[in-house]
């Protein structure tokens, strides 16, 4: 095999394995489909006062008891055909080496925080987790989100479903 063809080999593989750990703060990280999957380790945060956006394609797997805090701003910019996945690390579909079946309750959800800015989210699945979106936040902007087995609500505003 010549070393051109070898180095080719080797970009593919490499980029068909990676993967990006993250935890805390996710003010100036660059959230698109290249770092997928995004592996939560802890719970992460978009802090008061910051904006963070997700781009289409992103797929975050959460560990147990872990979650997205929003206090600052948030886009979701997914799209029909390549839309944004939170899910559980568990889920097999997107983590084939997984050692067991993803289940409602695996992993936290996303909390909205009154004093959140701007909260958009476009084209995206949320799956496995205890409650869903929880927003404390009424001004809250949803598009074509899908909702699949999650433990207690899929979505709440304000406390209600």
């Amino acid at each position: 095999m010549s070393r051109s063809l070898l180095l080719i080999v080797s970009v593919v593989v490499f980029s068909l394995c990676a993967e990006t750990r993250i935890k805390g703060d996710l003010t100036g990280m660059n959230l698109d489909e290249s770092g997928n999957p995004f592996i939560v380790e802890q719970d992460i945060i978009v802090p008061d006062g910051q904006k963070v956006v997700i781009k289409e394609g992103c797929v975050f797997l959460f560990n147990p008891f872990t979650g997205l805090q929003v206090l600052g701003e948030l886009q979701v910019k997914g799209t029909q055909e390549n839309p944004v996945v939170f899910t559980s690390i568990y889920d097999n579909q997107y983590n084939t080496e997984s050692p067991q079946l993803p289940n409602p309750f695996d992993w936290n959800g996303l909390l909205v925080t009154r004093e959140a800015g701007s909260i958009t989210l476009s084209n995206f699945h949320l799956q496995y987790s205890v409650y869903g979106i929880k927003s404390q936040n009424p001004g809250i902007k949803i598009e074509n989100g899908i909702f699949k087995q999650n433990g207690q609500f899929h979505f709440t505003v304000m406390d209600k479903i």
